[in-house]
């Protein structure tokens, strides 16, 4: 019979790192599926569109290649600037706590400091200080949600606009 030990109980420190990971995650969720299906639309609507007009005018080579450049540099662009600009410093904690205290004012920035002294290796500060920062912090944090910290309006409408594009791409 095999020893099944339960493993260890989560510290004040392991649920506060484990909750602002959550958030980050949710953060990097949110922004590439709003982004990217915004990126799906209006692809779908570009090439969709060109490709009326290429059945209805028959356009030449030369102005579908201008439209086919305009798409493949427009793109990388959007690409950039939707997606990973919004992606941007989801990977920091100190980001996404000071993300969670500009949803939550109340915590004065604890919540910040509690992560810092997380991170920080070197035992620069006192023990004593370190531990009651951090347990302040958790504290707070067991109370609040931090569901505002996490911006998901339009998400749904999103995936279903690019649903829709893609439907009506395929059946037009």
């Amino acid at each position: 019979m095999p020893l099944t030990l339960l493993p260890p109980a989560l510290t004040r420190e392991d649920a506060l790192t484990r909750r602002l990971d959550g958030i980050a995650a949710r953060i990097r969720r949110s922004a590439i599926l709003r982004s990217g299906s915004w990126l799906i639309i209006l692809t779908c609507l570009y090439l969709g569109s060109l490709a009326l007009l290429d059945n209805r005018f028959q356009l030449p080579g030369l102005v579908r290649a201008l439209a086919l450049v305009v798409y493949l540099v427009a793109l990388p662009i959007l690409f950039c600037r939707w997606i990973l600009k919004p992606l941007k410093g989801t990977d920091d904690p100190i980001q996404i706590a000071m993300r969670v205290e500009r949803a939550y004012p109340e915590f004065n920035d604890s919540l910040t400091s509690a992560v810092q002294f997380l991170r920080e290796e070197k035992r620069t500060t006192s023990s004593s200080l370190r531990n009651a920062a951090i347990r302040r912090a958790s504290r707070k944090a067991e109370r609040y949600e931090f569901d505002r910290a996490v911006d998901a309006r339009y998400v749904k409408r999103s995936v279903l606009g690019a649903m829709l594009a893609i439907v009506a791409v395929f059946l037009g």
